[in-house]
């Protein structure tokens, strides 16, 4: 995927699976948090990351994780920036 500097880009997942879900995104590894940035939400089985007015830094691998005392799953997407 590429946006350019100062877009809203929004990465998307569709999950579904019982017992409780827990979902987690990372940027290149590193575990996201939420913040004025990166806005997440799940809903109706759709787990989204929104990342907020983009910038060079936002650029790198996202990978999506989810788990449960089942299992887990992931699936990545790369974001490239450009302007």
């Amino acid at each position: 995927m590429t946006v350019t500097v100062g877009e809203t880009c929004t990465l998307e997942c569709k999950v579904a699976g019982t017992p409780e879900l827990s979902v987690e995104w990372y940027k290149d590894g590193k575990l996201l948090t939420s913040s004025q940035k990166h806005k997440f939400s799940f809903y109706n089985k759709i787990s989204s990351l929104k990342i907020l007015s983009v910038s060079k830094e936002d650029a790198g691998t996202y990978t999506f994780q989810v788990q449960n005392n089942v299992g887990k799953s992931s699936c990545t997407a790369v974001v490239d920036v450009s302007g």
